[in-house]
């Protein structure tokens, strides 16, 4: 994954997920980074705010479906890194389609 996409990503997310640790951008952009962190953040919400966690990822657009289904079927501790995969997968498409449409 292009670095670039990552990172614009990682704006997209700050702007609609309430988080309250930085992202580390000292390193590299990585797709494997940036889903631990998020990871992290998602599980805090999970414990602290929940409501508040539904509620941004309507704003993000994940599919309404893709989230029930995981909350029913998901073991306890797979659902932060369900969830954070989902919001990085809808915000990297995002992205893409962005740049697809601004070249054109």
């Amino acid at each position: 994954m292009d670095e670039s996409i990552i990172e614009d990503s990682l704006q997209l997310i700050k702007k609609d997920l309430p988080v309250e640790s930085n992202f580390d951008d000292r390193q590299d952009y990585t797709a494997d980074r940036l889903l631990a962190w998020l990871t992290s953040e998602i599980s805090r919400m999970l414990d602290e705010d929940f409501g508040a966690l539904l509620n941004a990822l309507y704003r993000i657009d994940v599919p309404e479906q893709s989230v029930k289904t995981l909350l029913e079927l998901e073991a306890p501790d797979q659902i932060a890194p369900s969830l954070a995969r989902l919001v990085m997968d809808r915000q990297f498409q995002k992205v893409i389609t962005r740049r697809r449409y601004a070249e054109e």
